[in-house]
């Protein structure tokens, strides 16, 4: 979902995910050899790409729950990313609003679109998060849980990224990552640490912890990532062990 390499793994919070997928891997095929070739129309079956397809997919996913909303069916945005400026795509996400589509977001940096605005961005809910490390993951959630879509990209909700940049979004199709997303997601809208409101004003107001426990999302992670990290068996002593030992000192 960005920079994921062995400088930025330290700093930032990123989503690293492999797929076993074929259509996915016809269409990384199909990606690279364009880009090999400077064509940015190629077309591609799972992939969302920008310059040329990314908007107009998830402008069109935006219209899908708007049209769930007007239908009086359940509906539902959340969204994740640095930043927010493209203008199509903040009249899109307040036209679903105005619709009655709940949309959370959490935009770590610059956001253009301001929430709880009466009659216009009143169902927009918009956080960010600055603490040890640096989010940097986009998550794309579409629809409720028994009709959701999910994505994970590279691409901010920037013109920079969605008309003059390559990027890409990848949907996550199995139930038990889309599950570990959804709760990651859901855990960086209990953060009452470093968590903060953007108000309608375009200020930022602190977590009111009230009566609950102090709650930091990244602390959480790092609590997971020590309990799920993977810690090799030894190699048993076996006769190829204590031959490749004998070798090693006849070296």
């Amino acid at each position: 979902t960005g920079n994921y390499n062995e400088k930025t793994s330290r700093q930032y919070t990123d989503l690293s995910l492999m797929t076993g997928d074929p259509v996915i891997g016809q269409d990384a095929i199909a990606f690279f050899q364009n880009m090999q070739i400077s064509n940015l129309s190629g077309s591609y079956k799972k992939l969302l790409t920008s310059p040329r397809q990314l908007k107009h997919a998830v402008m069109g996913k935006i219209d899908r729950q708007i049209e769930l909303a007007k239908a009086g069916k359940p509906s539902r945005i959340m969204l994740k990313m640095n930043s927010v400026t493209d203008l199509d795509l903040i009249a899109k996400l307040q036209e679903a609003g105005m619709a009655g589509v709940p949309v959370t977001m959490v935009v770590r940096g610059i956001c253009c679109l301001l929430p709880g605005i009466p009659g216009q961005t009143e169902n927009i809910r918009i956080c960010s998060i600055v603490g040890r490390f640096l989010e940097h993951s986009r998550i794309y959630i579409f629809g409720p849980d028994e009709d959701m879509e999910m994505y994970i990209s590279s691409a901010d909700f920037m013109t920079r990224n969605t008309e003059r940049r390559v990027e890409i979004a990848a949907p996550v199709t199995d139930p038990a990552l889309r599950s570990r997303i959804l709760a990651y997601f859901q855990s960086l809208l209990k953060d009452n640490q470093k968590r903060r409101e953007l108000l309608p004003d375009g200020t930022y107001s602190p977590i009111d912890l009230g009566d609950g426990s102090p709650y930091d999302s990244q602390a959480v992670c790092i609590q997971k990532a020590e309990k799920d990290r993977f810690v090799p068996k030894p190699a048993p002593d076996g006769f190829m062990h204590r031959l490749r030992k004998r070798l090693k000192r006849r070296r």
